[in-house]
């Protein structure tokens, strides 16, 4: 599996502004990566303001297109009651340095519709705004191509 054992056990559900989401950052433990690595802690890099809006996030290097879609669902979810905005910060850069990244990013409702997505071209940092009805969602994000690539993304409240 792609996450440590221990990082399921993390997840804490704690309810603020109508949201189940995981703990927050701070307390968070430190998550491997998919590219072998290790990352560090969500509360060293996330300005303070920003972690109680954080409701979920992946960290994913050298994704590859033959990798199919992948989604979050068995890890990162989020419960809202009421109709709820939101916004999605992505990073992406071509792992091999010349390629350019084509990753398409989707929020998906669990058991249902209202499913959101983009498809993001191009290296460096990406924003998108969304709204979603109450409901369960998980991210989901799949490499269209041509080399592989390092994707941060990040999911906020608004």
């Amino acid at each position: 599996m792609w996450l440590k054992k221990g990082l399921l056990s993390a997840f804490a559900s704690l309810m603020i502004l109508g949201i189940s989401q995981p703990a927050m950052a701070a307390e968070m433990e430190p998550a491997r990566d998919y590219g072998g690595g290790t990352q560090t802690k969500l509360s060293e890099f996330l300005p303070i303001s920003l972690q109680s809006q954080l409701v979920m996030w992946v960290l994913h290097n050298n994704l590859s297109p033959t990798d199919g879609l992948q989604v979050t669902y068995n890890y990162a979810r989020v419960t809202i009651n009421v109709p709820t905005s939101f916004y999605i910060d992505i990073t992406q850069t071509s792992a091999d340095g010349f390629s350019i990244p084509n990753v398409t990013y989707a929020v998906f409702k669990e058991n249902g519709s209202n499913n959101v997505g983009w498809n993001v071209s191009g290296n460096g940092y990406h924003r998108r705004y969304f709204v979603q009805e109450a409901g369960t969602y998980f991210l989901g994000y799949y490499n269209n191509g041509p080399g592989n690539v390092n994707i941060s993304a990040n999911v906020f409240v608004e």
